[in-house]
C-alpha cells in the first residue's frame, strides 16, 4: 500500500489549523500540525513533507523565516504562505514570490477548495 503524502500546517490559530487539517485528510493527506515556528521546523527535520501551509505571523518566529527553513530542509516541498495581515498585492508578498521564498500565497479568510487545489498541484510537482 502506498503511503499518503504528508502536509504540514503551521498556524497559531487552532480552529483554522483544524479546518485545514480536516480538508487535507479528506483529500487523502497525512497531516502534521504545528502552532509555532520552532515546532514546525522540528517536524520538517523529522519527516518528508510534500506541501507546507505557513502562517506569516507566528508567536515565536516570523513565518517567512520558517518558510525559508522548511524550504532548506525539504527542497521538494511546496511552501504556501497564508496571512490575514498581508494581501497578494502587498510588496512583501510580491517580493517573496519573486525570490521564490514560497510557491504561493493565500489571504485569510480563504476557500477550503483553494487549499485542496494547491495540495493537488503539489502532488504533480
Amino acid at each position: 500500500m502506498k503511503a499518503s503524502p504528508t502536509a504540514l500546517i503551521v498556524d497559531d490559530e487552532p480552529d483554522l489549523a483544524w479546518a485545514l487539517q480536516q480538508t487535507l485528510i479528506l483529500d487523502g493527506w497525512e497531516v502534521l500540525v504545528s502552532h509555532t515556528g520552532r515546532a514546525a521546523i522540528g517536524q520538517a527535520m523529522a519527516a518528508p513533507v510534500r506541501i507546507a501551509f505557513v502562517d506569516v505571523k507566528l508567536p515565536d518566529m516570523d513565518g517567512l523565516d520558517v518558510a525559508r527553513r522548511i524550504a532548506e530542509l525539504q527542497p521538494d516541498a511546496m511552501v504556501i504562505m497564508i496571512s490575514g495581515y498581508y494581501y497578494p498585492e502587498d510588496r512583501e508578498v510580491k517580493e517573496g514570490l519573486r525570490q521564490q521564498l514560497f510557491a504561493g500565497f493565500i489571504s485569510k479568510p480563504f476557500d477550503l477548495d483553494e487549499i485542496s487545489r494547491l495540495a493537488q498541484h503539489a502532488l504533480g510537482r
